[in-house]
C-alpha cells in the first residue's frame, strides 16, 4: 500500500526558521495547560477520508512562500470541538522539522493529499540547506518574472 502524505500552505509563516517558533510557543502553551510535552499540532475542519494510510509514516509536508520547504511526521489525528463547538480534526505531528527540497506549489484552499511519489525529497545537512534557501530565492525571482 503505498504511503500518503498531506500538503498545507503555511499561512502567513515566511520561513522554516518561523514555523520552528510557532511551533515552540505551541508546545509551551500546550505543556502549561496539560497536553504534554514536545506536543505539536494543527487543527483543521475534515479529517482526512485515508487518515489510516497517513498515519503509517505519513507526514504534513509545508508549503512557505510558494514552495515545498518542511515536513513533520504525522503522529495521529484526533476529533475535537473548538469553542464555538465546531467540530474539527487535530492532526498530531512529531516535534523534528524535516527540511524538504524546493519545489514550486501553486496556492491551494485547506490541505491536499500528496502521494509518496511526488513528495519532495528531504534535505539531511547544512550545505544540502544553503542550497535550498539558494534555490527558494531563485525561484521566487522566476516567479515575479513570470517564468516559473
Amino acid at each position: 500500500m503505498e504511503r500518503v502524505h498531506i500538503k498545507k500552505l503555511c499561512v502567513g509563516c515566511f520561513s522554516r526558521g518561523e514555523l520552528a517558533r510557532w511551533q515552540s510557543a505551541k508546545m509551551r502553551w500546550g505543556q502549561e495547560n496539560g497536553m504534554g510535552e514536545n506536543k505539536v499540532w494543527h487543527d483543521t475542519r475534515a479529517l482526512p477520508k485515508l487518515a489510516s494510510r497517513i498515519k503509517v509514516g505519513g507526514s504534513l509536508y509545508w508549503i512557505i512562500r510558494g514552495s515545498f520547504s518542511v515536513r513533520q511526521t504525522i503522529t495521529d489525528f484526533s476529533a475535537i470541538r473548538d469553542e464555538k463547538g465546531m467540530r474539527l480534526c487535530r492532526i498530531w505531528l512529531a516535534p523534528q522539522l524535516i527540511p524538504t527540497m524546493a519545489l514550486r506549489h501553486r496556492p491551494f484552499q485547506g490541505w491536499r493529499y500528496l502521494m509518496e511519489q511526488d513528495a519532495p525529497r528531504d534535505i539531511y545537512n547544512e550545505h544540502s540547506t544553503r542550497e535550498l534557501d539558494e534555490e527558494r530565492e531563485l525561484n521566487e525571482m522566476l516567479g515575479e518574472l513570470g517564468l516559473v
